[in-house]
């Protein structure tokens, strides 16, 4: 029998002790006798799975309950409360995720405590450990137009991610996902003003054009000052920002049996560079006399092409496309010919300028197989090739005095083949097993010039073989929880150095692998989310950057270059939880330990001397990240937030002791929302902590050119009020 829409039922029943079965949506069943039934019958509420999270970045699309890697998934929602528009504004909420300062958007990351932390002129070929992909775009250390205007959905991989996405994934991936074109008219409109001058605004628009056909474009333009004020040139806009994203998805599906994804994207970012100064920022200063920029101009585009029934498999061919100009210039100095002339320096004249201009050019293409070979048991199998070119044309005061002017250029070409094997061993218990081989192949040629010498050309080439996989195990507990544990392996290519004057043992430097060692608890449903995750990592052959002598005699041909010289460790844990805790108050807690160690190594700076390095913890490697949020829903359609994050102490660089210092940061939003539209008023860093990103060690004031640290500080306290308005 069924009930009405109040609840009530009639059932026939004969005899008293027959047994009867009630059940509803959302509620445990309950089994009683005919006897005991009363005029009511209480059932007891329960938490339904919740299967609109998927994780979209692995051979196959997954639900968050199945993956079995430690992710942190930010949906649209999220995603919508961010009013900076930028992935930037995220990291704080990221466990056991950090990122270099140096420029003026992130491009580096570190993820449990592996990534690179810079990409000057002479550090080698555009080679990286934590992956960075929009649209299937990589855009892997330049991954400065992370606007989150009409993104889906983030994506942050912990841990080798090699055998999905080879050789810059060693220590996880950051993906973002835009919006899906639907058959629907609709759009949306994001405003913001906001104290450092900042200006904002964006525009979305998805229109059906036929019956198979429907796109989505979306414009995005930014602009502030940059939190600089430049003493000499008077001026508040220094290091000023200039950002456009223009992006537009199309999909295509003639059929049920095959259907396109076409993504394009342009993204022009003209900023401005001035943030460091002599007297590390004294009240956000700076001195510089001469222009900085950190730009990037970056034309994209993907392709992805599914046909679910080919001959019984499933085909997927993803095609990308991309090609990005940059330049990253400074005052190198600092300053200006009047500060160094003046007291306590006194000395005239000392000036420098670096420029380097980068263009980068990539494409594509990756074919892939899935069958379901029986209830129990599918595959996955496909191929990769990725063409890149990279070209630097740099001037200044390059690799520590070496060069005045460089030019370089890397040719590489990545092939790689990989499968996946799924099986059900037995009920709700799993393997997974995957491997990928991968061949890296990277050609230079680089000629230098230092202040009307004669040209120096250098042409090498590296080639290696990597091999990385993954096994994992997964147990289904109950429809909404599970656990997990995993065996993977990760790698990142070799490399070349650039110094023209390095000798020829130096020249090549060899991939490095880690092992990773996990295991993990995942329990999601609609009200409560929460992944518990631990790991042990083992670096193998660890890349670092260190220096030596490279001709006996001459005390000028002291040199820095990347080696491989160290083991090391990295262990730690993540955790993740979202519930609704009562019908107006919901609330999130990240929390990352990170534990690192680089082991001792020993290397010669020149004939006679060995220096010890290493025996710490590894460099951008905080013991902990935490953030967490409340948003409770008040009277007349309001929703007051808050949010506090913070991260630990951590060293700047391997190659000396210097380190940050913990800190915390305070976040609040107020939203007032009635039908299709919103005004939020918001602070970030309400409490103007003061907290850096970056930091340098070395000597840069005349005449004793003492070493000395300096900082690259966080954004300070910004508040603004934001109107969106979607139809």
């Amino acid at each position: 029998a069924s009930s009405n829409a109040v609840g009530e039922f009639t059932m026939e029943i004969t005899i008293e002790t027959d047994m009867v079965t009630f059940s509803h949506i959302g509620y445990s069943e309950i089994t009683l006798t005919a006897n005991e039934i009363g005029e009511f019958s209480y059932m007891k509420p329960i938490s339904l799975p919740f299967g609109d999270v998927y994780v979209r970045s692995g051979l196959r699309e997954v639900s968050l309950l199945d993956a079995t890697s430690s992710v942190t998934i930010i949906g649209k929602s999220s995603l919508n409360g961010e009013p900076t528009l930028h992935f930037q504004g995220l990291t704080q909420s990221i466990p056991n995720l950090n990122w270099a300062g140096g420029t003026s958007r992130p491009r580096y990351f570190q993820i449990r405590g592996v990534g690179e932390r810079s990409l000057y002129t002479g550090e080698g070929p555009p080679n990286f450990s934590v992956g960075f992909v929009i649209d299937d775009i990589d855009l892997t250390g330049i991954g400065m137009p992370a606007n989150l205007f009409d993104i889906q959905q983030v994506e942050i991989l912990r841990g080798p991610q090699s055998s999905i996405f080879g050789a810059n994934a060693m220590a996880g991936l950051i993906n973002l996902r835009s919006a899906e074109p639907t058959d629907k008219f609709g759009g949306s409109i994001h405003t913001t003003l906001a104290t450092d001058n900042t200006r904002q605004v964006a525009f979305s628009l998805n229109t059906p054009i036929t019956i198979e056909t429907n796109t989505r474009f979306s414009v995005s333009s930014s602009t502030q000052d940059g939190f600089r004020i430049n003493q000499y040139k008077n001026v508040t806009n220094s290091n000023a920002k200039s950002e456009i994203m223009v992006k537009n998805k199309t999909r295509w599906t003639p059929s049920s049996l095959v259907h396109f994804d076409l993504s394009a994207l342009y993204s022009e970012q003209n900023n401005k560079y001035d943030v460091w100064a002599p007297d590390n920022n004294v009240d956000l200063k700076t001195y510089s006399d001469k222009k900085g920029l950190d730009s990037q101009n970056t034309t994209a585009l993907s392709l992805r092409t599914n046909i679910p029934n080919l001959g019984g498999m499933e085909l997927l061919s993803i095609t990308s496309y991309s090609q990005n100009e940059m330049e990253h210039s400074y005052d190198g100095d600092w300053g200006n010919l009047d500060y160094w002339a003046s007291d306590p320096f006194n000395y005239y004249p000392y000036d420098f300028f670096d420029k380097t201009n980068r263009e980068r050019e990539s494409i594509s293409q990756e074919v892939r197989f899935h069958k379901t070979l029986s209830r129990r048991i599918s595959m996955t199998a496909g191929g990769y090739t990725k063409f890149t070119t990279e070209k630097d044309d740099a001037s200044g005061y390059l690799m520590g005095g070496d060069a005045s002017e460089f030019d370089g250029s890397f040719e590489m070409q990545n092939t790689a083949g990989y499968f996946q094997y799924e099986q059900e061993l037995i009920p709700r218990f799993s393997l997974i097993l995957n491997s990928r081989i991968e061949s890296s192949a990277i050609d230079y040629i680089g000629e230098s010039n230092n202040y009307g010498a004669d040209d120096t050309l250098i042409t090498v080439n590296n080639t290696n073989a990597l091999t990385g996989y993954k096994s994992a195990l997964k147990y289904e507990l109950s429809q909404t929880a599970m656990i997990y544990s995993s065996i993977s392996r990760g790698y990142k290519s070799g490399g070349i150095n650039q110094n023209p004057y390095l000798g020829s043992s130096n020249r090549s430097y060899e991939p490095e692998f880690n092992l990773n060692y996990e295991a993990g608890y995942k329990s999601v449903t609609c009200s409560n989310q929460l992944q518990f995750t631990i790991f042990y990592m083992s670096r193998q052959n660890q890349q670092v950057n260190i220096s030596s002598q490279q001709e006996e005699g001459n005390p000028n041909s002291f040199y820095f270059y990347t080696a491989n010289a160290a083991t090391g460790s990295n262990y730690g844990a993540e955790f993740d939880h979202w519930t609704q805790l009562s019908k107006n108050l919901s609330a999130s807690l990240s929390v990352g330990f990170l534990s690192t160690h680089v082991d001792p190594y020993e290397f010669k700076t020149d004939s006679i001397t060995t220096v010890t390095l290493g025996n710490r913890e590894q460099a951008h490697a905080p013991l902990y990240t935490f953030a967490v949020k409340l948003n409770y829903t008040l009277p007349f359609d309001l929703t007051a937030g808050v949010g506090i994050s913070g991260k630990d102490k951590f060293y700047y660089s391997d190659s000396h002791d210097q380190q940050s210092k913990a800190y915390q940061l305070m976040d609040v939003n107020l939203e007032y929302t009635k039908e299709n539209w919103s005004v939020s008023a918001w602070g970030k860093n309400v409490l103007d902590i003061r907290y850096a990103i970056r930091g340098f060690y070395f000597g840069l004031e005349p005449p004793n050119y003492e070493d000395k640290l300096y900082l690259h500080w966080g954004d300070p306290a910004q508040y603004g009020l934001s109107l969106k308005y979607h139809f």
